[in-house]
């Protein structure tokens, strides 16, 4: 047990570590040198009052269905889930983003397995058993009650850490359990190999 304990120890603080990256969109972006505040935008997601801003800036949302010298290559939704699934190339994709996913994933995955375990200790039959002495009965303990009991605590600290890790990776954009990008980026009106080049931009602190 102690090597997978140790493993998940190791996935909690490197979840720690990513922790403190944001999965809102980050306002500002820098884009061939140029820096572009993107909060008149997402003030208008959340209204769609008046005309809407930055309109090149499109939301885009999809797969990673490989890599190349300029990014990820996506098959994605570009301007909503009403346009047509395309393959695009995303420069300056959300590496962060989907590295914490495949962490927490890991992470979530190592302490159901920590749970499997725990439950199948905590449920085995105890047989306690009753002796007679020259001053009547006396009960014998089945010796796996300590066992038993340390299980049961032991499989309740893991469940609260499942609850954690599965409301953390709530937060992150997935489809049937797999991490999925959704950004907004920048429509380049290039093309690389054929698919059409968008940019989410560098992030600027």
């Amino acid at each position: 047990m102690k090597p997978l304990f140790h493993a998940v120890t190791a996935l909690v603080l490197l979840a720690m570590a990513v922790k403190v990256l944001a999965v809102t969109e980050p306002p500002k972006r820098m884009v061939d040198g140029v820096t572009v505040d993107l909060s008149p935008l997402l003030a208008w997601r959340k209204s769609h009052q008046g005309d809407r801003p930055l309109t090149r800036w499109v939301e885009l949302k999809g797969s990673i269905v490989g890599t190349n010298g300029l990014g990820w290559v996506l098959f994605a939704h570009a301007g909503g889930k009403t346009s047509k699934e395309t393959k695009v190339i995303l420069k300056n994709p959300p590496q962060a983003e989907g590295a914490r996913y495949a962490l927490l994933a890991a992470q979530l995955e190592a302490l159901k397995q920590e749970r499997a375990r725990f439950q199948a200790e905590a449920n085995q039959p105890l047989h306690d058993r009753k002796v007679r002495t020259r001053r009547g009965t006396r009960v014998l303990r089945d010796p796996n009650h300590a066992e038993v009991k340390d299980a049961k605590a032991q499989l309740a600290d893991v469940n609260q850490r499942v609850k954690v890790v599965e409301k953390e990776l709530a937060q992150l954009p997935s489809q049937n359990g797999r991490y999925v990008v959704d950004c907004l980026a920048l429509q380049t009106g290039t093309v690389a190999g054929g698919l059409p080049v968008f940019d989410r931009g560098a992030i600027v602190p």
